[in-house]
């Protein structure tokens, strides 16, 4: 293989590594902010959350809804029950916050 094509597909590859880690970035918007002194506690990997939450796509249709179950969604974080996006987002949350996870 000449230098020219094993450089172009080297390149390629790299692209292809930066756009696979650039997806998988998580964006957090805090939609409400409690204030350090009334939540001294804040979530770790092992604990066990329970909550709300309404499931949206892209476009904004909603495809799952705790609310309308009526009962929160409970599990233990970091172990991989949920999605990588809410184990991640919700490390070192705090009682009451209410925000959006964009995975």
């Amino acid at each position: 293989m000449q230098l020219k094509q094993l450089l172009f597909v080297i390149l390629l590859g790299l692209i292809a590594y930066v756009q696979a880690k650039s997806s998988d970035q998580l964006q957090i918007g805090i939609l409400k902010k409690i204030p350090d002194t009334e939540c001294p506690r804040k979530s770790k990997n092992g604990d066990k959350v329970s909550m709300h939450y309404i499931g949206t796509l892209a476009d904004g249709t909603k495809f799952d809804a705790s609310y309308d179950r009526g009962t929160p969604l409970e599990f233990t974080l970091g172990v991989g029950q949920v999605i990588k996006g809410w184990d991640q987002g919700l490390l070192e949350y705090v009682l009451l916050l209410k925000s959006k996870l964009i995975t």
